[in-house]
């Protein structure tokens, strides 16, 4: 599912324990709403999930998706792996929400140095990796074919 993180060359190290850590992120609202709210996170990593690879996405209403970074077994600890394919029948999605499995095409990277993420109600963590489309505003359109009667240079638009 999930290739691997890549730290940025601005990341942090420290040895704790004889060990070598890198601080990977930091959430920079502590306002935590729950399942399928979105959090901004500071983090110096890129994310790579690599073509062929199944991913686990969810997609709110207006678009934007999410790709699963990590599952958990925090509330249900029989979750494996291989359940995760239909995890969507599981979960207690808001309405509008989407779960989706797809098998990539292409390498999927995300480095956002502000992250989007949330987390749905089993705890597993997405990352938004698409923003919601836009919709291009819509060119006016005349209402009236011809010019009026007061002003014959101008058309009316709606």
């Amino acid at each position: 599912m999930f290739c691997c993180f890549h730290p940025l060359r601005s990341a942090v190290w420290k040895v704790h324990g004889g060990m070598l850590f890198y601080k990977m992120a930091s959430i920079v609202d502590d306002d935590d709403q729950g399942a399928y709210h979105p959090r901004f996170v500071n983090r110096s990593i890129t994310m790579t999930w690599d073509a062929g690879w199944e991913v686990y996405q969810l997609i709110d209403p207006l678009g934007a998706v999410y790709t699963m970074q990590s599952f958990s077994k925090q509330i249900d600890y029989s979750l494996t792996f291989e359940d995760l394919a239909g995890l969507g029948s599981r979960l207690k999605l808001p309405a509008g929400w989407q779960y989706r499995n797809i098998t990539l095409e292409h390498e999927l990277n995300n480095t956002a140095v502000l992250a989007t993420v949330l987390v749905d109600d089993l705890l597993n963590a997405y990352t938004r990796t698409q923003e919601a489309p836009t919709s291009p505003s819509p060119t006016p359109e005349p209402i009236s074919p011809s010019p009026t009667p007061e002003d014959p240079s101008i058309i009316l638009i709606k």
